[in-house]
């Protein structure tokens, strides 16, 4: 599954989102489990040509809605930089400000340039942006997975239910060890 016409997106891994002190932490039970899956998925991919995304979110100081996200993720602050312990093994970094990914202009004709045909995806809020971005890819037409163990929301219920309603779209849910078995 991880191939040279993949890619690993690797959305919003950030210190305000992982961080038990983070600005807008998820499940802190759900942290550990994603950075594993995710680290070994990063190390998987890296090994057999498919590239990885990284997507963050970088928020205007200015904007209102920072009130709801207890003003995480504020671009430029320490809290939108991507988790240390998160292997970073390349330059490939989109920035955004909005909750999908495609809201990146550079994002599609980057993908387009690379001949990506197949997206897999961790990170948070399954909610948010991880819902947001899926429903966006399956309308550019590429197949879609989701990593569930590397996927973490507020809650396991908020969590699964995301994830239910994907797979219910036309996205692919599995596990790390499936997606590490098919490659």
């Amino acid at each position: 599954m991880l191939n040279t016409q993949t890619s690993l997106m690797v959305m919003d891994c950030q210190v305000d989102f992982l961080d038990s002190d983070g600005r807008y932490p998820v499940a802190i039970h759900q942290v550990e489990p994603l950075l594993i899956a995710t680290n070994q998925l990063i190390a998987a991919a890296q090994s057999n040509g498919a590239m990885v995304i990284y997507i963050g979110n970088e928020y205007n100081p200015r904007d209102l809605a920072n009130l709801f996200r207890n003003k995480a993720a504020i671009k430029g602050s320490s809290g939108a930089q991507i988790d240390p312990r998160l292997s970073y093994i390349n330059s490939y970094y989109f920035s955004k400000s909005k909750t999908s990914a495609f809201t990146n202009s550079k994002l599609a004709p980057f993908l387009l340039k690379y001949n990506i045909k197949h997206l897999v995806l961790t990170g948070v809020y399954a909610t948010a942006c991880v819902r947001h971005t899926v429903v966006d890819a399956l309308k550019h037409g590429y197949q879609v997975s989701i990593v569930s163990d590397a996927v973490a929301d507020k809650s396991d219920q908020r969590r699964n239910a995301a994830l239910r309603a994907l797979e219910s779209k036309g996205a692919h849910v599995l596990t790390s060890t499936q997606v590490l078995v098919d490659y």
